[in-house]
Formats: C-alpha cells, sequence, structure tokens
C-alpha cells in the first residue's frame, strides 16, 4: 500500500498488509474459557466482554476473578501483548472490538465470549496492532466478517483474515507511542473531570447543611437560614404556548433541557403543542418521569436565554416578583436532590400508565425549602457555578482530545 497521509518525517517507504493471523506468533486464534457463575468470585482474574469497552488498555486492578483447575488455566493463560475481541453483540457493529492487555500478572485468564490473538512483539507492536484496529478500515473489515441471527457473530476465521497495513516496527513502536500519550493526557484529564465533580458533591453537602457557611462582605456572620414553602417563593407557570412559534423541549435527567429536535430527530409534540406551557430564562420545571438518576423526578432551570415550550404535565414555576431568590442557588439545591425525600412521600403509586411518578401539584408547592438570605444564596450559587464552569472546561477538553484522537487514527494508518 502507500504510505498513509499523515507520517512521522523520519519514516519512508510503503507499508505492507498482513492478515491478523500472519501477525500472530501462535498462528492460531482461540476461544476464552466460558464463564460458571458459581465459580466466580475467586480464583484467577478473568478478562471478560466488558473490558473491551474502555479507552484505554485492559485494567487489571478492574478485573473479576473465575475459579478454574491448573489444567483449564494453562490451556487459557494471557500474557504481556494479548489481544482480545468480542465473539458477538446485539447490534453488528459491536462485534471484533477489541482492547490489549499490557500487564505483567501471570495469573490472568479470559472469557469465552472473546477470541484472543496472540501477536508475534518480534514483528508487530501490540499496541500499534491495537490502535489500527479501531480504525474505520479494519472496523469495516470485521463488521462484514460477522454473521447475524438473534445476535450478531464473529468467528476466529474472520478475525484471523482481517487485512491491515503495517510498517516496521521502529515506526509502528513511534506511533504507538505518541497515540498512548495522548490517550494517557486523555485519561489525566477523565481523573480531572471526576475529581472536581467529586469535590463538588462534596460542597454541596456540606454547603446546604450548613456545614460550611460563607460570611458577608464585611465579615459579619449571615443570619439563621429560614424554611419557605416552594409556593412562598415560587408562582406556577400556566402560560400556553397557543398560535406562538416556540421551540419545544424536553428534560433529560442529568443533561436538563434538551430539544425535541435534538434529542429525537423532530418535534413529536404534535397537535398538543399549543398545551404546552412557555417557560421564560430563569424559569423552573419539574419532570415527573423517573429514572436512574432521579429516582423521584427532576426540577431544573431554563438557562437558555429564550422562551421555550415544556410539556404540560410538567409542574412549571418561577420565583415571585419581588427580589427573594438567586434561581441557581436553588437550581443548584434541586440538583442535589434535595427534594427527594420528600417528593418519595407524596408519591401515591410508582407510576401513571403514561409512566409519570404520581406528585400532586398542590402537594408539590407545599414542600418546604431552607432560605438563607439573597446574599448568601448569591454567594453559594456564583461558588458551585465556578466549579460547574471548571468541569465543563474539562469535558470540552476531554472531548476536543477524543476528537483529535480520532482524526489522527483514519490519517496515520
Amino acid at each position: 500500500m502507500s504510505a498513509p497521509a499523515l507520517r512521522f518525517k523520519e519514516f519512508d517507504g510503503d507499508w505492507k498488509s498482513f492478515s491478523l493471523l500472519d501477525l500472530s506468533s501462535d498462528k492460531t486464534l482461540n476461544n476464552g474459557v466460558f464463564n460458571d457463575q458459581n465459580k466466580v468470585g475467586k480464583g484467577y482474574k478473568l478478562i471478560n466482554v466488558l473490558d473491551m469497552y474502555i479507552d484505554r488498555d485492559i485494567d487489571e486492578s478492574r478485573l473479576s476473578l473465575l475459579d478454574l483447575s491448573k489444567q483449564e488455566f494453562e490451556r487459557n493463560k494471557v500474557k504481556y501483548g494479548d489481544i482480545f475481541f468480542t465473539r458477538s453483540s446485539l447490534v453488528k457493529e459491536g462485534i471484533a472490538y477489541s482492547n490489549v492487555y499490557l500487564g505483567s500478572s501471570n495469573d490472568i485468564t479470559y472469557d469465552g465470549h472473546l477470541i484472543k490473538l496472540s501477536p508475534n512483539l518480534e514483528q508487530i507492536n501490540s499496541i500499534f496492532l491495537n490502535y489500527g484496529l479501531k480504525t474505520s478500515k479494519v472496523r469495516k473489515q470485521l463488521i462484514q466478517g460477522g454473521k447475524t441471527a438473534t445476535m450478531t457473530t464473529i468467528g476466529q476465521k474472520e478475525i484471523a483474515s482481517t487485512k491491515i497495513d503495517v510498517p516496521f516496527l521502529q515506526e509502528q513502536t513511534k506511533i504507538a507511542s505518541f497515540l498512548s500519550a495522548i490517550d494517557e493526557k486523555i485519561s489525566q484529564l477523565t481523573q480531572k473531570h471526576q475529581l472536581l465533580s467529586q469535590y463538588k458533591q462534596g460542597m454541596m453537602q456540606k454547603l446546604f447543611s450548613q456545614q460550611i457557611r460563607f460570611k458577608a462582605d464585611d465579615g459579619s456572620e449571615f443570619g439563621k437560614w429560614e424554611s419557605k414553602k416552594i409556593s412562598d417563593l415560587f408562582d406556577e407557570v400556566r402560560n400556553k404556548v397557543a398560535d406562538r412559534d416556540i421551540e419545544t423541549y424536553s428534560i433529560t435527567a442529568g443533561k436538563g433541557f434538551v430539544s425535541q429536535a435534538n434529542k429525537f430527530g423532530r418535534d413529536i409534540s404534535g397537535k398538543q403543542n399549543s398545551n404546552y406551557i412557555v417557560l421564560k430564562p430563569n424559569d423552573f420545571s419539574y419532570n415527573k418521569g423517573n429514572s436512574k438518576t432521579y429516582k423521584y423526578g427532576c426540577v431544573y432551570l431554563n438557562e437558555l436565554t429564550y422562551d421555550i415550550a415544556v410539556p404540560n404535565v410538567f409542574i412549571s414555576f418561577r420565583s415571585k416578583k419581588q427580589n427573594l431568590v438567586h434561581e441557581k442557588f436553588y437550581s443548584k439545591l434541586f440538583e442535589f436532590h434535595y427534594l427527594d425525600r420528600y417528593l418519595r412521600l407524596l408519591i401515591s403509586s410508582s407510576a401513571r400508565m403514561d409512566g409519570l411518578l404520581n406528585v400532586s401539584k398542590d402537594g408539590f408547592f407545599e414542600i418546604k425549602l431552607p432560605y438563607p438570605c439573597l446574599e448568601e444564596q448569591t454567594k453559594i450559587a456564583n461558588f458551585l457555578s465556578a466549579i460547574d464552569q471548571k468541569i465543563e472546561v474539562t469535558s470540552q477538553q476531554i472531548e476536543q482530545a477524543k476528537q483529535w484522537k480520532k482524526g489522527l487514527l483514519q490519517q496515520m494508518f
């Protein structure tokens, strides 16, 4: 083949095409040992299907355990550089997804739902090969080799015959090191994101429990927090869309307001749109649908700069005209699951036929919320918003790095 589009300047010459079997030290590919649930929890460390779907190489610290005889283990032993492929998937695009083991332990085996390739390390760099297996060119071959019935499956023969273009070992190693450095940066950013998220959760706990209190600008202590009903602080929003042309939004737990056009590919409100509620900037809506993230439903603030239309089954509300409320403070309070303990008591049955929780509107507005003075609300809101900005910047950096890596994979192979 001709050289790839992007290449380190010290290398030249054409790459050569090999089948994966050509690159195997065993000249065969093997299935692992099938997982007996009665033998899980002790024995040898087990690589399974879930270990294929992580961005980095196989994480030994996350492996489960499987009890095997010594003879079974020796037949299915894993060593440095071994690459594994998923054998089946509910979706065609999910077959033959790969990952590489780069550890040094001598007590690791692998699941029967995986196929193992042991590369000839004198010929091929395993890290390079694992990156190459994720390019669109190679993935297309693997997917085409699948056979679909109830599930899509792929066999050893189809994987073994898959072709990949490779340079000499020195260039492979340089490419592998370069892409590994990008993965390390993504890993560092991901860890930073996790630490910031954990820090935010910890600070929310301390702030909303009043374990930590801010002081006024003059150094004085703020007063004791009051307790006020939602109806004391907010009015229900009832204005309907009618014949106005307003974009329709839904609430997605963990994300907030998402336009139906983006979420579903189109506006699904149909004729009901005229009965939807007009939500202005800084208005709230409570979505009574339960989810893994919010078992008792979730409340989100409209942080957009324009009006949106939301389903009339939501409970929508806005702060009263008096300057008593900093909306971002209550947005963070709701995000903190503060309402859960009260909503749980309000739910009259698990769910309605439409999947919504049975929460009465009157009962919702009777829920009591903590009420610090506006100045303290503002300080708390600004503090938590600053953490959110750092989390968002880190999220963008992660996404940019992933997209850069994706582009490099297609140009460097």
